[in-house]
């Protein structure tokens, strides 16, 4: 199949994937309950739940870093970040990072001091930095839209009037640039490269490299043109997160949880791969599969059409307990999430499941410093 057919093919199943999610988005009705969830007005609780789950984090991040050698090891190594964060369960601890900064934010709208801008700014750099270190730029780029996502709820709604281009263009550049940044320095020895000035990132930036950069356009295509009635998935991808549970098995017999890997192996092996085909078997190397991936991979467009129905029924799921919930900080960071992270792949599912439960720590200090205000 030449290139324009698969991109009409391509074409008609995301029309089919968009018009599911409205649906899915209008199926959900808006009901108005009353908050049962404490509205985080008191400033003591919110500076000091800042400052604990900011910490928890980056200890999770420096314990991270001892165990596989230093920041060194990891800079110089990160074509190999997959493997190198592998069963390194220290760093769930960094997700309470962008919860902070979200505090943060919200300790600046409640005073609007120099200290709090100064803390936010070092909470925001210390944790971008932190994020790009382990070689990924979603992750980044989430927090700065989490930031002006925050900045509109919690502070001030963003208008075209408001809206000044000169303030936006500078952004706009910054993430550009890092963008085209990260991946030169996950090449092998790019961090050194970089450092001794043997990369010129403007020259990294090709045309042709702009869809690739930012989105998984492309990953989509192969998958809407590889998968027919023939090697399909039938929801065998849910299996891996149980396999994932029988810890009798060593982790190397168990299937990756991400089943990006499936698609890598697929495309650079010309190759046949399926859950719950084990790591052992392939690279561990992942092309991220989304929610297009997850719905046509296992049910072609039938799949799809599931897929992305639920997924739009989440997205109001989630409006609502934002609004709901009297614009809690907690509540926010989770509705942002579930927008820009959340698919029902089995990697995402198990993330939002880690989420919760570090929300749910994060409440839990906030209520025990509510109480306790001379803490």
């Amino acid at each position: 199949m030449d290139l324009n057919a698969a991109v009409v093919e391509y074409t008609y199943v995301q029309t089919i994937a968009f018009i599911c999610l409205v649906i899915g988005i209008s199926f959900f009705r808006d009901k108005k309950t009353p908050s049962k969830i404490s509205k985080f007005y008191n400033y003591f609780a919110v500076v000091k739940t800042a400052n604990v789950c900011f910490t928890l984090g980056l200890l999770g991040y420096l314990y991270f870093l001892i165990s596989i050698g230093g920041i060194n090891f990891l800079l110089s190594n990160l074509t190999n970040r997959v493997e190198l964060q592998s069963g390194q369960y220290s760093l769930i601890f960094m997700k309470l990072m962008p919860i902070a900064v979200i505090f943060r934010i919200k300790a600046y709208s409640l005073s609007p001091s120099k200290r709090n801008r100064l803390f936010f700014l070092v909470f925001f750099i210390i944790t971008a930095l932190a994020s790009s270190s382990l070689g990924g730029r979603k992750n980044t780029i989430f927090l700065i839209l989490m930031c002006l996502i925050s900045y509109h709820f919690l502070i001030k709604n963003f208008t075209f009037k408001n809206l000044k281009l000169t303030r936006l263009l500078p952004v706009i550049l910054i993430v550009s640039f890092y963008v085209f940044l990260i991946p030169a320095i996950r090449a092998p020895d790019g961090f050194n490269k970089l450092l001794n000035g043997e990369i010129d990132v403007i020259e990294e930036v090709e045309l042709g490299d702009l869809i690739s950069k930012f989105s998984y356009t492309y990953i989509d295509i192969f998958c809407a043109n590889h998968y027919n009635k023939d090697n399909i998935w039938y929801f065998s991808s849910l299996l891996t997160i149980p396999y994932n549970l029988d810890i009798s098995k060593s982790n190397t017999l168990r299937p990756p949880i991400d089943e990006g890997v499936y698609f890598y192996n697929i495309a650079m092996q010309n190759s046949e791969y399926a859950p719950p085909t084990t790591r052992s078997k392939m690279d561990l190397v992942s092309l991220p599969i989304e929610n297009f991936g997850f719905g046509y991979a296992n049910f072609l467009i039938p799949g799809i059409i599931l897929a992305f129905f639920m997924l739009g029924i989440v997205y109001k799921w989630a409006y609502n307990l934002f609004i709901n919930s009297g614009k809690n900080p907690i509540i926010l960071f989770l509705y942002m999430d579930v927008l820009f992270n959340f698919n029902f792949s089995s990697l995402r599912i198990i993330n939002l499941i880690s989420l919760l439960i570090n929300l749910s720590v994060v409440f839990l200090i906030y209520r025990f410093l509510l109480i306790n205000k001379k803490v």
